[in-house]
């Protein structure tokens, strides 16, 4: 299935800005037996003094800018073509809720897919107490309880 994306984004500042760098992640990834991007564009209004493009540690799409003059507003703008294939569902191979605690410590690797780079609070996500509340009530509460804490 193929599916046509656009994205518009705008930022207005307070005061105008002399200047500034940012990181862009709004592109979608090409992920093997499950989506190719067969075209994608992104612009910037006003047009950056820099750019590059890039990949991340985790894979993702990384635009960086940077602007000299100054600007009181940023638009972004992003479009896509994606092909789309659903893999059929294969088994659920996830460990029972009171064996992911045992299951993650014997994780031995810190590469990009590695689920030890998403147990904790970051500087940009922290650990929300409803969100926490849910999952325990959803799996029932000592079986959450051994894995979670």
């Amino acid at each position: 299935m193929l599916y046509d994306i656009r994205l518009k984004l705008r930022y207005d500042y307070d005061a105008a800005a002399g200047g500034g760098r940012h990181q862009v992640r709004v592109l979608p990834p090409t992920v093997a037996g499950v989506q190719r991007v067969i075209a994608a564009s992104l612009s910037f209004a006003p047009a950056p003094s820099e750019r590059s493009d890039f990949s991340d540690f985790f894979g993702n799409n990384v635009t960086s800018i940077a602007f000299r003059d100054v600007h009181d507003a940023l638009d972004i703008r992003m479009s896509a073509r994606v092909a789309v294939s659903r893999p059929e569902p294969g088994l659920d191979v996830s460990p029972d809720i009171r064996r992911l605690r045992e299951e993650l410590d014997a994780v031995r690797s810190l590469s990009p897919d590695t689920p030890h780079h998403f147990l904790a609070a970051s500087d940009h996500a922290g650990i929300d107490a409803a969100i926490t509340a849910y999952a325990r009530s959803s799996a029932g509460n000592s079986a959450v309880s051994t894995a979670m804490d």
